[in-house]
């Protein structure tokens, strides 16, 4: 018995992975500084956020204030101590999120 299968097989990758040459690069583009221990911060008023997949599930790694890199791996520290560690070949887009520069106010009034 012969079994058709439901899908071709892709005759490419979905996806191109991140190499570290490209992190950099992309890195150079952010607003981040140097810190302690080789670790890159934003500014205060800015956070990052991480987009990264592995055979078809996606993780967002959002409000990161500072990343590393350490060989294949990224490790990304939010503004509330959490730390996450990715390989970098499943890293595909960094965003800067825009500063706060103006606080919303309680309420439903449009003033």
């Amino acid at each position: 018995m012969f079994i058709w299968p439901l899908t071709r097989p892709c005759a490419r990758p979905l996806y191109v992975l991140m190499k570290s040459d490209q992190f950099s690069a992309v890195l150079k583009m952010l607003p981040t500084t140097e810190g302690d221990e080789g670790w890159l911060k934003v500014p205060s008023d800015q956070l990052l956020s991480v987009y990264a997949a592995h055979d078809g599930v996606s993780l967002h790694v959002a409000k990161i204030e500072s990343l590393k890199l350490e060989g294949a791996l990224l490790r990304a520290r939010t503004h509330r101590g959490e730390q996450y560690v990715l390989v970098l070949d499943d890293v595909f887009a960094l965003a800067a999120d825009a500063a706060s520069s103006v606080a919303r106010k309680a309420g439903f009034g449009a003033e």
